[in-house]
């Protein structure tokens, strides 16, 4: 899955072709397009035709998953400066779920973005002792202010998200297992 107005270069292009060789078809989403199954969507929030996007980062797709009482939103690389224009041009929703942007960056994450999102559980994910310092401490400093919980790829590797009869659980696959349940959204 692309976005239909993401950003272009010759990597992409290499990625398509290696893609359509191997008989895939490729889905290309615009912004509010959906895929659905019967009680789930993924819908595709940005990139929009009208968004100037200037790189690969930038036009990271931002999806929004929604299901019963569970939405969670995965927004790819994307900096402060689509978040603002994300917050000023589309209605988003309260969270159950939030994926970091740009692997728990400062130059992401920012406090209106998150005001706005005010996610039950943030999920950073960077591989430990990165070269880019990911994530940020002012990133984790504002994800702490506005998420009940942060979970980090870097500590236990993995972190999975089922559903349950009360919510929604989260497992950190760190050392021990934890698992928190968090309530349905209304």
């Amino acid at each position: 899955m692309f976005p239909e107005y993401g950003y272009r270069d010759a990597s992409l292009e290499k990625l398509e072709e290696e893609i359509e060789r191997n008989g895939i078809t490729i889905c290309y989403l615009k912004a509010k397009e959906s895929l659905r199954t019967k009680n789930d969507r993924i819908t595709c929030i940005f990139p929009t035709a009208d968004y100037p996007v200037e790189d690969a980062n930038a036009g990271s797709m931002v999806l929004l998953y929604e299901t019963e009482g569970f939405r969670g939103l995965f927004t790819g690389d994307i900096s402060k400066a689509e978040e603002e224009w994300l917050t000023e041009k589309t209605k988003l929703p309260e969270l159950s779920f939030y994926k970091a942007a740009h692997h728990g960056s400062n130059y992401s994450n920012s406090e209106d973005f998150l005001k706005v999102l005010s996610p039950e559980v943030c999920v950073v994910s960077c591989g430990a002792n990165n070269r880019y310092g990911h994530p940020g401490k002012d990133a984790v400093a504002r994800m702490e202010a506005y998420a009940s919980e942060i979970c980090y790829t870097m500590k236990g590797g993995r972190i999975r998200i089922r559903k349950t009869k009360e919510g929604f659980a989260v497992q950190n696959y760190g050392k021990p297992l934890e698992e928190k349940v968090y309530p349905v959204l209304k």
